[in-house]
Formats: structure tokens, sequence, C-alpha cells
């Protein structure tokens, strides 16, 4: 499975868990997040938007993708930021966030780590034939963890929160993978699973 494709079933599979911390889910594409260029970015109840970007890798020599039903990526010669499609994608995002009028926070309501969990929730729920087996690690205590999911056809595809959008902005409140501490420190996942029976 190639990471652009679970992109699409995991924004399916979020915006289907009807989470009330989760407002909308969009492909990194669907904005023109060429920074981040594969993944999806969430938006909370509070206006806040979090970037999970996503990476995969492949055995040597191998093909990826062995459902032929699945498209492979479209390869092009350049830089993200030059497709036509996410020029477009990103203007349209940059007009909406200048546009909005709900609320504003100086921090998300939801941390990396619990928006992480929900991931994580959401692909076991799917039970996808072309998964075999999701987890989380962390490469190191302050950082928030990654999510790595092994797929039957032998890829790997990992999944780590990029940033965070404050709400009317389409750049993040920090550097890039450097999410603040208080943005990051999880509610464990058992009150992930609280927040959703509500």
């Amino acid at each position: 499975m190639y990471p652009q494709h679970l992109s699409g079933l995991l924004k399916r599979w979020l915006l289907d868990a009807e989470h009330p911390g989760v407002s909308d889910v969009r492909t990194c594409a669907e904005i023109g997040r060429h920074e981040q260029p594969v993944g999806v970015v969430v938006t909370l109840s509070d206006g806040w938007r979090m970037v999970w970007q996503a990476v995969g890798s492949y055995p040597p020599g191998g093909a990826a993708n062995e459902n032929p039903d699945t498209p492979k990526p479209e390869k092009f010669d350049g830089m993200w930021d030059q497709l036509p499609e996410y020029k477009a994608a990103r203007k349209a995002d940059e007009a909406a966030a200048k546009a909005y009028t709900g609320p504003r926070s100086r921090k998300p309501a939801a941390t990396a780590d619990a928006i992480v969990a929900l991931i994580v929730d959401v692909v076991k729920r799917a039970d996808h034939a072309e998964i075999a087996h999701v987890e989380t690690v962390r490469r190191s205590p302050d950082q928030p963890e990654t999510v790595r999911i092994a797929c039957d056809d032998k890829a790997m595809i990992y999944g780590l929160v990029a940033g965070f959008m404050p709400p009317g902005a389409t750049s993040f409140s920090h550097p890039d993978h450097q999410i603040p501490k208080e943005f990051q420190n999880v509610p464990s996942v058992r009150s992930v699973d609280q927040q959703r029976s509500r």
C-alpha cells in the first residue's frame, strides 16, 4: 500500500468515527500542503488543525502495491509545490483560513498523542485487508509517538504529527516537527475512548 492511498482511507475512517473532538479531516493534497505532501489534516472542534505526515518504505526490488485495484501514485519531476493541483488547493485553503470567524485559543484542545491514539484506533477498527499490523513507537521521550503500519505487501508506512496550525492560519505555530511539550503530552488511549463514548 502506498501512503497516498492510506491517506484517503484514513480520512474516511476518521470522518466515519464521528469523534466529537474532530470537526473535519482532509488529505494534505486537498489543502495543498506541499511541505507535508502526503498525510491528513485533522481539524479539531476548537479550530486548530493538526497535520499528520505519512511516508513509506518498500522491500528492495519489490513493487509496494500488490493490489491491482489501487493505482500507483503518479511520478513527476520537480517539487510538490510546483504541481498545479497543489497550488490551487493551497490558494483555496489560504482563502478559507482568512475567512475563519470561529473560536481562537492559545493551544489546541487535543494533544498530538491523543490524536495519534485515535488514528491507531480507527485503523485497527477498519480491519483493512491490506494492513497486517499497526502500532505506535516513540523515537525519544520528548517526541510525539509515531504510527507504524505494516502492510501485507511488505510495505511499511510511518506517520507522525508534523505540527499544529492555529485557527485561521495555514502555517504551524512552531517549527516543523518540533511540537511544543504542552501540545504533545497524552491523555491515555482510554481517555480518547471515553471522549468517543460521550
